[in-house]
């Protein structure tokens, strides 16, 4: 997935929540606020039913709003008793803990809530507290069902669920204060002594309440782990799923998430991913410092052959006191093996070129600059420094009589007209003296319009092809000569 399509993703999913939160709180009474969460919940997880599921007074509930699919049994206004809920879960959800069931067929559950769960055609559910007042009151549960299959609940829906119930709850604790409300309310099951509270803390916990989603929403979509441990009770504070997949303990994320495991219950399955466990032992020592408050980078080298850079810093309170440690981790596995492929690709082509005694050039086109190797320059008898790196070092010691070829052939090529520049002339060295040169580049990159960018090729000295080939014209000039010398005798002779 691409970098647009990860904010266009973020942007959906922080429009449907703003948009359900906009209708909860224009509600006109709290039939209407309880009915657009359920319709806009069950829309947007796409499932077969959505419940608001509220207390009463005598611990009993009552489904006080529905959105069902047509194929399956409306329980609206259905009065539920579970023997199980008070034995085994209200202290959970009074907790702010959730529940999920994948498959009600492969899932051990108690009888009483196994028989209430075939009732209501439940195959798959998620279950979210609503917690509400400054004392976090239990008000009821948002339930969301699969009915037709089972369902793995993604860590996505869960924190959308869990957003919908936050801001549900934060509507219902001033809207069941509000004097529109109360007589609309009367009916309704409710045992909630909720304080109001004053029109800025309301905007205050408005404000805090979205940036929370925002950060949530965009730490669940993003490609990074992120962890947060309190380090003086070991509590895991938050981690993504991300976190969970680098790791390998997808199978512990919902006992995480429901708050039922530590930090140290978890490193257990998380050994045998590391190839170096002593190192890493050490290396997480400074961790655990509290006067330690660099952020401290490295890399963990994994069993399958990954690679995972780690960052991790301090978490100190506003009174600056240090409680625990944010870590975030990324797989850069992919991204080593292709610095390795460059480096050994980089190496082969250094040893190459040193190998061969070939100078080398590299043309910079619109900037002119161009770099000469060592070798390039060695070749005419300077030093590394004696050399700048601009077009002009070449231009000026190309003998007079070869410049014009050189440069025909140079701008063929610039042009398209040759497929590969080759030309053979004079540069002067250091000493004075001239050597033969060929001289072979091609273009290497172009601009979107063809115009050339970058222009590399080799220097290779040819002076010792050159004394032969002159030598060799040489006596062929003079046999040639002989041979016209002792035909015109010959001729004379015969004459």
């Amino acid at each position: 997935m691409t970098f647009n399509s990860d904010v266009t993703a973020l942007g959906g999913i922080l429009d449907r929540i703003t948009a359900i939160s906009l209708q909860i709180h224009n509600s006109a009474n709290l039939t209407e606020m309880l009915n657009i969460t359920v319709q806009q919940t069950r829309e947007i997880l796409d499932c077969d039913r959505v419940i608001i599921y509220q207390f009463l007074p005598e611990g009993d509930g009552a489904v006080t709003a529905e959105s069902v699919g047509a194929e399956w049994t409306a329980i609206l206004g259905e009065l539920i008793y579970d023997p199980c809920f008070a034995r085994n879960s209200a202290h959970l959800y009074q907790a702010g803990k959730f529940s999920m069931i994948k498959d009600t067929k492969n899932q051990p559950m108690q009888p009483c809530y196994a028989e209430l769960q075939a009732r209501m055609q439940v195959r798959a559910n998620l279950v979210m507290p609503i917690l509400v007042g400054a004392e976090a009151q239990l008000f009821g549960l948002i339930v969301a069902h699969q009915c037709d299959r089972p369902r793995q609940w993604q860590s996505q829906e869960i924190s959308l669920l869990q957003s919908i119930s936050t801001q549900l709850a934060i509507a219902l604790r001033y809207a069941l204060n509000s004097q529109s409300f109360q007589q609309e309310t009367t009916s309704q099951p409710s045992s909630l002594p909720i304080a109001v509270e004053p029109p800025e803390y309301q905007r205050i916990e408005q404000e805090l309440f979205w940036k929370e989603i925002l950060l949530q929403t965009m730490a669940d979509t993003s490609t990074l782990a992120f962890f947060v441990v309190d380090n003086r009770n070991d509590d895991i504070l938050y981690f993504n799923h991300r976190f969970c997949e680098i790791w390998g303990i997808e199978h512990l994320e919902a006992r995480m998430q429901r708050g039922d495991l530590k930090n140290n219950d978890i490193i257990p399955d998380c050994i045998p991913l590391i190839a170096d466990l002593s190192a890493f032992i050490e290396s997480c020592k400074p961790l655990q410092s509290e006067e330690n408050r660099i952020v401290v980078e490295d890399e963990i080298n994994f069993t399958d052959k990954r690679i995972i850079r780690r960052f991790s810093s301090q978490i100190r309170d506003a009174q600056d006191r240090y409680f625990g440690r944010l870590y975030i981790f990324e797989d850069i596995t992919a991204r080593k093996q292709i610095e390795y492929a460059l480096q050994i690709s980089n190496e082969r082509n250094q040893y190459a070129f040193v190998g061969s005694g070939d100078g080398i050039w590299d043309w910079d086109i619109p900037t002119n600059q161009v770099l000469f190797t060592p070798q390039w320059k060695a070749m005419l008898g300077f030093e590394d420094s004696e050399i700048r790196d601009d077009l002009s070092e070449w231009d000026s010691r190309i003998h007079p009589d070869d410049r014009d070829g050189a440069y025909v052939d140079v701008g063929k090529h610039l042009r398209g007209e040759t497929e590969q520049y080759v030309n053979e002339h004079r540069l002067r060295c250091k000493d004075g003296t001239y050597k033969w040169i060929l001289d072979r580049g091609q273009i290497v990159s172009r601009a979107a319009d063809g115009s050339p960018l970058r222009f590399i090729g080799t220097h290779v000295d040819i002076s010792d092809r050159k004394q032969i080939e002159l030598a060799l014209y040489e006596s062929e000039s003079k046999l040639r000569e002989a041979y016209a010398e002792q035909k015109a005798l010959f001729a004379a002779l015969t004459d």
